[in-house]
């Protein structure tokens, strides 16, 4: 692959997607959103594909869009948040450079679910915020075992977040 790729990982509300928008216009690159990929592969919102599939089949879909992105995909891919519980995914993740993990604080992770819609995020829908933090707390390792990159601040802006994480890269010889 000639032009980099670039992976953000990091549970939901972490801002993948608005940072990764951010991260593709300052790099001049594709932007990749995996859970819009599975959702124009599979005809349907992620709610409709978790009711549909369950989790368990939503997450083979995931896994099945993220290799063939990392095969054929150019530019920067927001991931899900839980791609990391496929093994597959994950072995594919840790073997690819770079990986960003954007890891604000639970608290903040709360704070931005609170504010999105309900039918947005099927493992939001209940609001039971402690198995949501257990579940945080046990992708956590996972996240930190393929990334390149761990940002664990909360920004003004999905773009101040954006040029801090270009800015780590470059220095770190990962673009």
């Amino acid at each position: 692959m000639s032009e980099p790729q670039v992976v953000l990982v990091g549970f939901m509300g972490a801002g993948k997607t608005r940072v990764g928008q951010a991260l593709a216009s300052l790099l001049e690159m594709e932007f990749t959103d995996l859970d819009a990929e599975v959702a124009t592969r599979a005809g349907g919102t992620i709610a409709e594909i978790f009711a549909r599939v369950g989790e368990a089949g939503f997450r083979e879909l995931e896994a099945h869009a993220l290799d063939d992105w990392l095969r054929e995909g150019v530019g920067v891919l927001a991931s899900g948040g839980g791609v990391v519980e496929t093994a597959s995914a994950l072995r594919q993740l840790c073997e690819h450079h770079p990986v960003v993990w954007l890891d604000p604080p639970f608290a903040e992770l709360r704070r931005r679910l609170q504010a999105a819609p309900r039918t947005q995020r099927p493992l939001v829908a209940g609001r039971d915020w402690e198995a949501l933090r257990l579940r945080w707390e046990a992708r956590r390792p996972l996240y930190g075992r393929c990334s390149d990159l761990h940002v664990d601040e909360v920004a003004d802006s999905a773009a101040a977040l954006a040029q801090r994480v270009h800015r780590a890269l470059a220095e770190a010889g990962l673009l």
